[in-house]
């Protein structure tokens, strides 16, 4: 299937269009999608937080702006209630983005607190 980029295009692309097709006929489908990391090929391996301005490549912010774009739209085409979670270092400066951000695990804002193993 070609590089990482197609790899990740492909799979995201495919997932949107079940989710959509299947709830457009009312299948029993989960009303989320979670993705994990779908911009690892464009980030460095060592990287630990992130913003689009730490990938060097031009191209590589132009395919990483792309990817959120067709995520984003691809949402606003699936019938509701559908949420798409992605886990990712990427965060861009678009209003469209930060609109569409619900919640940022961060630092001490773990998506499953610290404190319950111990607990």
């Amino acid at each position: 299937m070609g590089s990482g980029e197609n790899w990740v295009g492909y799979h995201v692309l495919a997932h949107l269009a079940l989710h959509w097709w299947f709830r457009k006929r009312g299948r029993p489908v989960p009303a989320f999608l979670i993705l994990d990391q779908p911009t690892q090929a464009y980030y460095p391996s060592d990287r630990t937080e992130g913003g689009l301005d730490q990938i060097e490549d031009d191209e590589d912010r132009q395919a990483v702006l792309a990817l959120f774009k067709l995520m984003y739209h691809g949402c606003q085409e699936i019938e509701m209630p559908f949420q798409l979670i992605v886990l990712d270092h990427a965060h861009l400066a678009d209003d469209w983005f930060e609109a569409s951000i619900i919640e940022e695990w961060r630092g001490e804002n773990a998506l499953v607190p610290r404190d319950w193993p111990s607990a």
